[in-house]
């Protein structure tokens, strides 16, 4: 997952085990695998994103991978 926090630690990562240097880094943030995807939004609860989109009365698609 492309993230600010991702990039810096691959770079801390990086210089940790390629010049050896005593610096401490996070675990990547992965990806979900599956889940509802919207190219403006990041979606953490999506049952409440399927009650808002229900309230709207919205028409929705899904669209398996």
């Amino acid at each position: 997952m492309r993230s600010k926090e991702n990039t810096k630690n691959l770079v801390l990562w990086m210089a940790h085990h390629f010049k050896g240097l005593d610096l401490q880094y996070e675990e990547a943030i992965k990806p979900k695998w599956e889940g509802i995807y919207h190219p403006l939004r990041n979606i953490h609860d999506e049952q409440g994103y399927i009650e808002e989109i229900l309230q709207q009365g919205k028409i929705v698609v899904g669209v398996p991978t």
